[in-house]
C-alpha cells in the first residue's frame, strides 16, 4: 500500500523483513565464532605438540653429543702420547709447571649428563646444560693433548741441554788428555783418533748426534789411556832390565879389589900402582895414588867419556912370589858420572 507523506509528496513504498531472517543470521554468527574458536584451539594444541617434540629431539641430540665428547676425552686420556707424558717427572723437564698442568688437566671432573624429561621449557634447559657439558669434554680433550705435548717438549729441551753440557765436559777432558799425552803413548795413532773425535764433536747439534759424539770420545779417550799405560809398563820393564844389567856388572867387578902398596915404578900405570894379595878363589887388588918421594909435575887430563874400558896389566904373584905372567884388568868408567870400577877384561 502506498502512503502519502505529510507534505503531500508522492507515496513511499513500505519495507518489511521476514521474521526468520534475524534468527538465522544470529545462528550463523554463532557458528562462525564457534568455528573460529575451535580452529584456534586446534592450532594452539598442534603448536604445543610440535614445540614439545622439537624440544625432546634437541635434548636427545644433546645427550648423544655428551656421550660422543666423553668418548673422545677418554680416548685421548689413554693415548700413547698422554700416557708417556704422564710418566715424565718434574726433574726431567726444563719447566716443572708443565708437569703439574698436565696432572691438573688429567684430573678434570665433569658433571653428569642430564636425562630428557619434562615440558618444553624444562627440556630446553636440559639441552643447554648437556650442550655445555659436551663442549667442556671437547675443550679439555684438546687441552690434555696440548699439555702432554708441552711436557714432552720440555723434557726433550732439558735432555738436549744436559747432553750439550755433558759433551762440552767430554771435549774439555779430551783436549787436556791430548795435550798431556804427547810423547807418552805407545801407539801414536790413538792420539790421532782422539784429535779427530774432538773435531767431529763440534759438529753435533741434536740429541742423537751428540750421544754418538760422546760415545766416540769415550772410546778414543779410553784407547789413549790404554796406550799410556802400555808405554809406562814398557818403560818400567826397560828400566828394570837396565838396572839389572848394571847390578850384574857391579857384582862382577866386586870380587876384585886393588890396593896400591908398592912404590915400584915398574908396577905403576898412569900414577897408580897395584899390590897383590892372594885371596882364595879370587885375587884382590886396590888401586891407590902412588906416593913418591919426589913431587910429580902436575898434569892436566881431559875429561873422558869412555865407553871402552881402559886396560891395565898389573903384575900378578903367587904365594908372594912374582912371575912374569899378567892378568888383564879393565877400568870401567860409566858415562853418567857415577863411580867407576875395575873388572877382568874379556
Amino acid at each position: 500500500m502506498n502512503e502519502m507523506n505529510n507534505g503531500g509528496d508522492a507515496p513511499v513504498a513500505s519495507r518489511r523483513r521476514a521474521k526468520w531472517v534475524v534468527p538465522v543470521a544470529a545462528g550463523c554468527a554463532v557458528l562462525v565464532l564457534a568455528g573460529a574458536g575451535g580452529g584456534y584451539a586446534w592450532y594452539a594444541h598442534d603448536r604445543s605438540v610440535r614445540v614439545l617434540a622439537d624440544a625432546n629431539e634437541a635434548c636427545s641430540s644433546s645427550v648423544a653429543a655428551v656421550k660422543d665428547a666423553k668418548k673422545d676425552w677418554e680416548s685421548v686420556l689413554v693415548s700413547d702420547e698422554v700416557t708417556e707424558a704422564l710418566k715424565i717427572t718434574d726433574r726431567q723437564v726444563a719447566q716443572t709447571r708443565t708437569v703439574s698442568a698436565l696432572a691438573e688437566t688429567k684430573s678434570t671432573s665433569f658433571a653428569d649428563v642430564k636425562a630428557c624429561s619434562g615440558d618444553a621449557d624444562t627440556l630446553h634447559g636440559i639441552t643447554d646444560a648437556n650442550t655445555r657439558l659436551a663442549s667442556t669434554y671437547e675443550k679439555q680433550a684438546a687441552v690434555l693433548k696440548d699439555d702432554a705435548r708441552t711436557v714432552t717438549a720440555s723434557r726433550d729441551a732439558k735432555t738436549l741441554a744436559d747432553l750439550k753440557a755433558k759433551l762440552d765436559g767430554k771435549v774439555k777432558d779430551a783436549r787436556k788428555l791430548l795435550a798431556d799425552s804427547d810423547g807418552k803413548v805407545k801407539d801414536a795413532k790413538t792420539r790421532d783418533t782422539l784429535s779427530k773425535a774432538i773435531s767431529e764433536a763440534g759438529k753435533a747439534k741434536d740429541a742423537k748426534t751428540i750421544e754418538t759424539a760422546i760415545g766416540t770420545l769415550d772410546d778414543a779417550t779410553g784407547k789413549v789411556n790404554t796406550s799410556i799405560d802400555a808405554k809406562q809398563k814398557s818403560d818400567a820393564a826397560a828400566k828394570a832390565k837396565a838396572e839389572a844389567a848394571k847390578q850384574a856388572a857391579t857384582q862382577t867387578g866386586a870380587g876384585n879389589t886393588y890396593t896400591n902398596n908398592s912404590n915400584n915404578s915398574n908396577n905403576s900405570n898412569n900414577g897408580y900402582g897395584y899390590g897383590y894379595t892372594g885371596g882364595g878363589n879370587g885375587n884382590t887388588y886396590t888401586p891407590t895414588q902412588q906416593t913418591q918421594n919426589t913431587t910429580p909435575a902436575p898434569t892436566t887430563q881431559a875429561p873422558q867419556t869412555q865407553t871402552k874400558p881402559q886396560t891395565t896389566k898389573p903384575q900378578t904373584s903367587t904365594n908372594n912370589k912374582t912371575d912374569d905372567s899378567y892378568e888383564e884388568i879393565c877400568a870401567f868408567i860409566p858415562s853418567d858420572g857415577t863411580q867407576g870400577y875395575f873388572i877382568p877384561c874379556d
